[in-house]
C-alpha cells in the first residue's frame, strides 16, 4: 500500500508587478481575475500580499491619466456649450481632485487586501 501524504503549503509573499493586476476598466483598481483569485485562495493558503510603492504609483498614473483624458472632454464640451449659450459655465472637478481621489481609491484596495498601508 502506498500512502500519500498531502504536503503543507507554507506560507507566501505574493508581489504582484503592474502587469499582472493592471486592467483596461479603469473603475476597477486591479484585474477582476486577480481579486477572485486573492479572495478564493488568500484566506485558505497563508499569502501576504505586497504592494510596491512603483505598482502603486504605476496604476495611480494610468488611471488618473484616463480620469484626465476624460475631464479634458468634458471641459471642452462645457466650453461649446457656454459658447452656444453666451453663458460661462464651469465645473468643480479639477486634475489635483482626481489624481487624490484615484490614489484614495487604490490607498483603500491595498488597506482591504493587505491589512496595511
Amino acid at each position: 500500500m502506498v500512502r500519500i501524504r498531502k504536503s503543507t503549503i507554507h506560507p507566501h509573499v505574493v508581489i504582484p508587478d503592474t502587469s499582472a493586476i493592471w486592467f483596461e476598466d479603469k473603475s476597477l483598481v486591479v484585474n477582476p481575475e486577480f481579486d477572485s483569485f486573492w479572495s478564493e485562495y488568500s484566506q485558505d493558503i497563508q499569502l501576504e500580499l505586497v504592494i510596491p510603492e512603483v505598482v502603486k504609483d504605476e496604476l495611480a498614473f494610468q488611471q488618473s491619466t484616463s480620469a484626465i483624458k476624460s475631464l479634458r472632454k468634458i471641459s471642452e464640451e462645457i466650453l461649446k456649450v457656454s459658447q452656444i449659450t453666451n453663458k460661462k459655465y464651469t465645473h468643480k472637478i479639477t486634475e489635483h481632485i482626481i489624481k487624490d481621489k484615484v490614489i484614495r481609491k487604490i490607498d483603500m484596495w491595498i488597506k482591504v487586501n493587505t491589512d496595511v498601508l
